[in-house]
């Protein structure tokens, strides 16, 4: 194979890993053809951009993708694919019959293309009823080889140009739930070629909406360059950056491994004592290990010294320091989550100096639920990475008397911190795609989520109380924030300020009503024993939860979840841009 004897320059638009200029990045890398990347901002200076590119020569129309090949300016890129497959000596047809099938699915591929950008201001009906056809077409010509690629074990340029369609239509949240079989087999493939899964991994994912990006159409400056920014440190992750909370427990090495591999940001919680911390990580360690296949997302996570792409929370009232930092050291995920401090920002500066120590590329997270709280972060020595700004609306232990709704209290919070350039993350009543847009909207670069998570079957928890998390309705009336249940578990000692949200039961109920602590202690401990009966609405255990419980309504994979709030804002997105903003 004829390798360049210059380093080829590919001008395209920087909008993540969508459009035409992907395609080329895709076989670029496939081929093992080292580049220049110019990427440039499609937003207000674009006009000025695309006539300079006239005035240089490089475009005759003022439109990317160009390549800059051995002296040649190459253009428009299905002619761009096929001078690169036959000037490498590969990627093509053999036989005039095989150069034929590759050359007309190319072309299949170009009327996708046509249609999607016909349609880029919003995925239109229209739209939506072209994808699947086109599918079912493509998969006709799959079917004719044994597979996995249109020419059976040989891969082409068309094969590039099909996986881009697949992606960007994920992406886009418009790819059929089910995808034909033979694609679905194609898919697998692809991305399991060693180059192609490295650079999978590895690329650049900014938020995105075809042609604008989330930022330039929300009108919300420094956004995309916290995005960027985001996917450096967490290559792994896709955006919108989906978070599962470390809930004390219940947020396992299971849970935290599956939503992370889906392409989220998964924590591990608290466990009863700090020590358990080791365990946790120990067996996440081994899933990670264990899904490093090279078609997984952690397939170029493999360095010796690379984090491992899960984070961990920590409790700080409660939780052991010198265990903490020997678990951070050993083990060294990629985040650590501060939360509840008993001496404030002295001990945020205490644990973010001594974790940052024992492993110096952690990014340290630090959750708050007010103002005043945002505020003395800016005075803390060991300033965060990333700021969770957590509403009232939020589950287990919150602010217990000067709580926020997230919709308020996100924006003041965001204005106190302007010019910081801290990642700001929403928290709080978020459960689905139309809380998550939301949050973006307010300017959140990620969103969190707990409950959700908590109906997600990887989750470490009792099933009934889980069938709890799926039955209950209505958080403003069936929750509320109460003390009364860590007294009857005895987990006594939290800071003042603390207080959780909690589905109410009997326990509740009969407390209210005047019933003694001491009898309702009896109650609480016989419920400990009758198992999963003991949640409910005529159960007595404690059932930590946010009011977003009424929007779940099913239990899912981890997997499943990142992936429908993810669809869905990208949906929601498209119908926005449509409004012209």
């Amino acid at each position: 194979m004829p390798f360049p004897t210059t380093k080829p320059t590919l001008h395209y638009l920087d909008i993540g890993s969508l459009g035409r200029g992907e395609v080329i990045r895709l076989f670029l890398r496939d081929a093992g053809v080292d580049f220049e990347d110019v990427r440039y901002a499609y937003d207000d200076s674009w006009p000025t951009t695309s006539a300079e590119l006239k005035e240089k020569g490089l475009s005759v129309t003022g439109k990317v993708p160009v390549l800059e090949y051995e002296g040649k300016v190459l253009r428009q890129h299905l002619p761009i694919l096929r001078y690169l497959a036959r000037e490498l000596g590969s990627y093509d047809g053999n036989t005039s019959i095989e150069k034929y099938l590759v050359d007309a699915v190319a072309d299949m591929y170009n009327d996708w293309r046509v249609q999607c950008v016909r349609n880029k201001k919003s995925v239109t009906d229209e739209y939506k009823a072209f994808v699947p056809s086109y599918y079912k077409a493509l998969d006709k010509f799959y079917a004719e080889n044994s597979g996995p690629f249109l020419l059976g074990e040989r891969i082409t340029y068309a094969d590039f140009a099909v996986y881009q369609s697949i992606d960007n239509d994920a992406q886009l949240g418009a790819l059929p739930d089910a995808l034909p079989e033979r694609l679905v087999e194609f898919k697998t493939a692809f991305e399991g070629r060693p180059q192609i899964a490295a650079y999978l991994a590895s690329r650049l994912q900014v938020i995105v909406l075809f042609p604008i990006d989330i930022a330039y159409c929300l009108k919300m400056p420094g956004a995309c360059d916290i995005a960027k920014s985001i996917s450096r440190l967490y290559p792994w992750v896709s955006s919108p950056c989906i978070v599962s909370a470390p809930m004390r427990v219940m947020s396992g090495p299971a849970l935290a491994v599956a939503v992370s591999h889906a392409g989220g940001l998964g924590f591990i919680g608290p466990g009863v004592k700090t020590q358990d911390m080791l365990a946790d990580l120990e067996e996440a360690t081994a899933l990670v290990n264990k899904m490093r296949t090279p078609s997984s997302v952690f397939h170029a996570l493999s360095a010796a010294d690379y984090p491992l792409p899960i984070g961990v929370g920590f409790q700080l009232w409660n939780d052991d320091l010198e265990v903490a930092v020997a678990a951070v050291e050993k083990f060294r995920p990629c985040a650590a989550w501060l939360y509840a401090p008993r001496e404030g920002r002295r001990d945020f500066d205490n644990w973010s100096l001594r974790i940052r120590n024992a492993w110096p590329r952690i990014q340290v997270w630090i959750q708050i639920g007010t103002l005043a709280e945002a505020k003395e972060l800016l005075k803390c020595s060991e300033r965060p990475d990333v700021i969770v700004i957590q509403g009232a609306e939020a589950g287990g232990h919150g602010r217990a008397k000067d709580g926020l709704g997230l919709v308020s209290l996100f924006p003041e919070v965001a204005d106190a911190l302007a010019g910081s350039q801290i990642p700001l993350f929403a928290a709080g009543g978020i459960a689905d795609a139309r809380g998550a847009l939301a949050a973006i909207c307010l300017g959140a670069s990620g969103v969190v989520m707990g409950t959700r998570f908590l109906a997600a079957h990887e989750a470490r928890i009792n099933p009934g109380y889980q069938r709890e998390i799926v039955r209950a309705s209505d958080g403003a009336v069936t929750t509320t924030r109460t003390l009364l249940y860590n007294q009857l578990r005895g987990t006594t000692g939290w800071p003042e300020e603390y207080s959780p949200r909690t589905i109410i039961n009997k326990s509740f109920i009969e407390h209210q009503g005047g019933r003694s602590f001491e009898e309702l202690k009896k109650l609480h401990d016989e419920a400990l024993k009758a198992g999963d009966s003991g949640w409910g609405p005529e159960g007595r255990l404690a059932t930590y939860a946010g009011a977003s419980i009424g929007l779940i309504h099913e239990v899912k994979d981890a997997a499943t979840i990142v992936h429908d709030v993810r669809k869905g804002v990208l949906q929601r997105l498209s119908c926005l841009q449509e409004l012209k903003l």
